[in-house]
């Protein structure tokens, strides 16, 4: 029985720690919209948050996560002429402290790359995929926006375009943030289990079981 288990946990270490698992898994996900270099003008380019860490945040520092392409990707966009306003989605995801609202912080973010004032709307309420999509929603609805451009991590995008559909809400899918290899060519070391494989094979999972929760949940 020792031995079978020793052997099984080993098979798992392999499967889930090594790069070709964990790529697939990511890639699947980040393929169902394609990268765009010049969308169409749309009313609003949204962006949803989850790339500001709250816990080290403060007024005067913003520390961010490495899906930082997200806000970056929106300023640039509507500074070009691609949208008319940026929306920045996303208060807490911490359910026991909503004292900082990532929201806020990323306006203040967006100012200082010298987006002017009257073109940043904000949601600071929303903790979850599913609740920026209903914010969004209300704020479109209360400005009289139709046409939306939506911008979050590409593996991420599945859910939330999912979200913002079930909401009768159609953007356009504007994907950042990839974490597959495009174009794999393993190694001897890329097939040892490491550390990064199963950061990825856990941030895919992620993804698949919120995907799963939020279909059996009916917010996609």
């Amino acid at each position: 029985m020792g031995k079978t288990c020793l052997l099984l946990a080993l098979l798992l270490l392999l499967v889930f720690g090594t790069n070709p698992l964990p790529d697939f898994l990511i890639q699947m996900l980040e393929t169902r919209y394609p990268q765009l270099s010049a969308p169409p003008h749309v009313d609003a380019v949204v962006v949803l948050s989850g790339m500001v860490d709250l816990q080290r945040t403060t007024p005067e520092y913003l520390e961010f996560y490495e899906s930082v392409e997200r806000i970056l990707a929106g300023i640039k966009l509507v500074k070009a002429g691609y949208g008319d306003v940026l929306i920045l989605a996303g208060g807490s995801g911490d359910l026991y402290d909503q004292t900082k609202q990532e929201a806020v912080f990323l306006r203040q973010f967006a100012l200082d790359a010298g987006m002017p004032a009257e073109k940043i709307l904000i949601d600071s309420d929303s903790r979850n995929t599913h609740e920026n999509a209903v914010n969004t929603r209300t704020l479109m609805e209360q400005h009289r926006l139709s046409s939306s451009l939506l911008i979050t991590t590409a593996a991420h995008l599945p859910r939330a375009m999912g979200c913002f559909q079930k909401l009768g809400i159609t953007p356009i899918p504007y994907p950042v943030d990839f974490h597959s290899n495009p174009t794999p060519k393993y190694h001897l070391l890329d097939v040892l289990p490491n550390v990064g494989a199963l950061k990825s094979t856990e941030f895919a999972l992620h993804e698949y079981l919120g995907l799963l929760s939020y279909k059996l949940a009916g917010y996609i």
